[in-house]
């Protein structure tokens, strides 16, 4: 149960900070993690076997949550993205209006050439996790 609620907490507080703010955020919880643990905690670094909260310090709040369910049982599944932008040049026709020197209301159709960017979401790690801890990572290969 108390495993539970430091995780709970954890979510609230862990945001976009780096594991060695969330290690100092939540040191009494982080000095219980064997030294090895920390070590790898610190850097981000995760291993099968780590609990809820090593992940929660090492990786800070997961993007998504999911929860599998199939005849051997249930897990839990955090899931982290990254981001990439791509940018573009394109030629787009446009109708543009304005205010001459005079004050007169003017319109002009006229090509322009705009900048497009594309964002692009992609899932870069997986931490699949049952009742005793990790016990899968799965990482995007690029």
């Amino acid at each position: 149960m108390q495993a539970g609620f430091l995780c709970g907490g954890l979510l609230v507080v862990a945001g976009c900070a780096t594991p060695s703010s969330r290690a100092r955020e939540h040191a009494d919880l982080f000095k219980t993690f064997p030294l090895e643990v920390q070590q790898n905690v610190r850097q981000g670094h995760i291993e099968l076997g780590y609990t809820r909260d090593m992940v929660m310090i090492a990786k800070g709040v997961p993007d998504r949550k999911y929860r599998r369910a199939t005849a051997e049982g249930s897990t839990d599944i955090w899931s982290y993205v990254g981001t990439e932008t791509e940018s573009e040049m394109k030629r787009v026709q446009g109708r543009f209006h304005f205010t001459d020197t005079d004050g007169r209301p003017r319109t002009v159709n006229d090509d322009v050439v705009a900048e497009v960017q594309h964002r692009r979401e992609y899932e870069r790690l997986r931490v699949i996790f049952d009742l005793d801890g990790v016990v899968a990572i799965e990482r995007l290969r690029r």
